[in-house]
């Protein structure tokens, strides 16, 4: 990517991102394009305009994740190629009905990183899913192009594992106790 196009693509962010009138006549519901430069334009050069695919910000896919629990905070991963913060909405929306999450969540990203967004999920059964998500700016602009989450859901067996350690430690106890008190005995004697 050229200098000239990355800073014409940063000025484009931070127009959308504080919601200039140029972006705030762009429709919340645009899928992933809007106009920009002149009219008269090639088409190979208003189609590499037009594209926010190639946003500098952008969601990356990851592994599948396994929750073990109700409750926990689903790892999202941004990634900022621009040289200045931005912030930006993730919004998720489960394929399946048993699980439950905020539809949109706030986050910085500083620039020139990747961090890991942590959106809140609840899950009421066990099994396997998808998560649609994807990011926009303040002012309603999607970015990018979304991704689907795989995860599995066994929220069962949080207790089970909890048990199992406290069972394990608890044995462990008991055995380190019995031989010290033998080793006493023996050193007494």
């Amino acid at each position: 990517m050229t200098k000239m196009r990355r800073t014409a693509l940063t000025l484009l962010a931070l127009a959308l991102g504080f919601g200039s009138t140029a972006a705030a006549a762009v429709p919340a519901h645009s899928a992933s394009a809007i106009r920009v430069g002149n009219v008269g334009q090639s088409a190979a050069g208003a189609r590499a305009l037009n594209d926010l695919s190639e946003f500098g910000v952008h969601i990356v896919k990851g592994s599948r994740i396994n929750l073990v629990s109700a409750q926990s905070r689903l790892p999202i991963k941004i990634r900022n190629d621009y040289e200045t913060d931005v912030k930006v909405f993730v919004w998720t929306q489960p394929a399946v009905l048993w699980i439950s999450m905020p539809s949109a969540t706030e986050v910085d990203v500083p620039a020139m990183t990747t961090i890991t967004a942590k959106v809140p999920i609840e899950a009421i059964a066990n099994g396997d899913a998808k998560i649609g998500a994807y990011l926009t700016s303040f002012s309603g602009v999607r970015m990018g192009t979304g991704v689907w989450v795989d995860i599995n859901v066994e929220r069962d067996i949080e207790p089970a594992i909890l048990a199992g350690f406290f069972i394990v430690v608890g044995v462990l106890g008991y055995i380190g106790g019995r031989r010290m008190i033998g080793r006493r005995r023996g050193v007494q004697a």
